[in-house]
């Protein structure tokens, strides 16, 4: 799990100055600078991908256990947006794509 340092506040993600590096119909991931020696990560996902906030948080956690295997080769000083779109993938399926995104980090 990442430490906290890294997860990076929703409300402090800026509106403005957005790259959005990889998108597919799954999943989008967003960076920006962040002016900071470490890079920080987020995730959001919609209460349509699963109304059951245990699942959500399934694959919130799964997300940040595998930015954390990953987190030394980055680039640092970007601030990471993960935001999972729809659902229409399963929860392996998604797994398997957030994997796939990562490395291409």
């Amino acid at each position: 799990m990442l430490k906290k340092k890294y997860k990076l506040s929703l409300k402090s993600f800026p509106k403005e100055g957005v790259k959005t590096i990889i998108r597919n119909d799954f999943l989008s991931i967003k960076k920006h600078f962040n002016n900071k020696n470490f890079n920080r990560f987020g995730v959001i996902i919609s209460s349509k991908y699963d109304k059951r906030a245990v699942y959500r948080n399934n694959i919130r956690r799964f997300i940040y256990k595998n930015l954390e295997s990953v987190y030394n080769d980055l680039i640092s000083g970007h601030d990471f947006l993960f935001i999972i779109n729809t659902t229409s993938q399963n929860a392996t399926a998604l797994k398997q794509t957030v994997i796939k995104f990562i490395k291409q980090l």
